[in-house]
This record gives structure tokens, sequence and C-alpha cells, in this order.
């Protein structure tokens, strides 16, 4: 209630991110405190449909959150968001007060198994920090080993295309060297038929002189 009053009248951001922190703390005190109660106070008759009531109120309130803030946000302002839950926590604070008893009872704190939890924690959390190091190394050199693949990949392919392109201006050549011989073939036969007429021309020429 008091974070809301918080987020309710000031306009400043670390302000407003620190009473939502405070809500965070009071939602996660609240939801284990109210399935105690209905443990500790509830019949065997309702147990079960109060055991569900309230596993459907941590079920739905994830998805009802969005649908209220946006829905506030389209028709009103940002800080209605918080004003309108206002009646709703004191009249929750109100039933609260005079219906639920004094369930506080003294029992010694065991620090053995408090440290002995927090050891586990301690030692779970380092656990998962180092598997999530080592598949973000693997995954990093699966990366490098996909990245050198798609440039080895990369470079075959231009080293193809060159290739391509060098047989391809060598069958040009061969062409051009195939064109030329034919030329030169065709013009040194039309010499040789050209000396040959000359000769058979200077022959009969001389023949004619002879016969004269």
């Amino acid at each position: 209630l008091l974070s809301l009053l918080v987020c309710a009248s000031f306009n400043n951001f670390y302000i407003l991110v620190f009473a939502r922190f405070l809500q965070g703390i009071a939602a996660g005190i609240a939801l284990p405190l109210m399935f105690n109660i209905v443990i500790i106070k509830a019949s065997k008759k309702y147990f079960g449909f109060l055991i569900g009531f309230c596993v459907f109120l941590v079920a739905t309130a994830p998805g009802f959150g969005p649908i209220y803030g946006g829905f506030i946000m389209k028709y009103f302002e940002f800080r209605d968001i918080f004003i309108f839950l206002i009646p709703f926590l004191v009249f929750a604070l109100i039933l609260g007060i005079f219906n639920i008893d004094d369930l506080s009872s003294k029992a010694s704190f065991d620090y053995k198994e408090y440290f002995l939890i927090l050891g586990l924690i301690v030692f779970l959390n380092i656990l998962v920090q180092d598997y999530l190091q080592l598949n973000n190394r693997l995954k990093k050199q699966q990366l490098v080993i996909s990245q050198l693949e798609n440039k080895i990949k990369l470079q075959k392919e231009k080293n193809r295309q060159q290739q391509l392109l060098v047989d391809k201006y060598r069958l040009s050549f061969l062409k051009v060297d195939a064109k030329n011989k034919y030329l030169t073939k065709q013009v040194n036969k039309e010499k040789i038929e050209y000396e040959q007429a000359r000769l058979e021309e200077e022959i009969r020429y001389l023949e004619g002189l002879t016969l004269n």
C-alpha cells in the first residue's frame, strides 16, 4: 500500500523504481504467507478449494497485469494504474485486520541449517555460472568454427570462379590461336597457288618464245 502511494505521488524515475522494488518484496512475502494462512486456518472441507483458488490467483496474475495496465494507459493516465489499486488494498487490509489472527510463534533459529542452505545456494549458483560460462565458450567456439568454415567455403567458391575465368580466357585464346593458324594456312595456300599460276604463265610464255 505504501509503495502504491509512492508510485502514484512521484514522477521521479528512481523513486518509482524503488517503490516497485518494495512492491516486489511485499509480493514475495505475501504469496507464501497466503498459502501459509490457508494451510493453518482452513478446514479440511474447504482446504482444496482455497488452495486451488490461491493457485488460480498466482497463475492468472501475470496474464491479467498487462491487460489491466494496457487498459488504464489507453483510457487514463499512468498514475491511475496505481491509484485504482489502492481501494482494493485498503479493503484487503481491513479484512485482514478483523479476520486473520496473530499466527506468529516463537521458534528457535537453526544457524546450521541456515548456513547449510546458504552454502547449497552458493554452490548451485557457482555451478550454474560455470555451466553458463562453459556453454557460452562452446557457443563462441562453434561460432568461430562456423565463421571459418564459411570463409573457407567462400574462398573455395572464389577460387573456383577464378579458375573458371582462367579456363574461359584460355579457351578464348586457343580459339583465337586456332583461327590465326587457319588463316595463316589459307594465306600460305593462296600464295602457293599464286606462285604456281605465275610459274605456269612464265613457262607458257617461254614455250611461246621457243616456238617462234
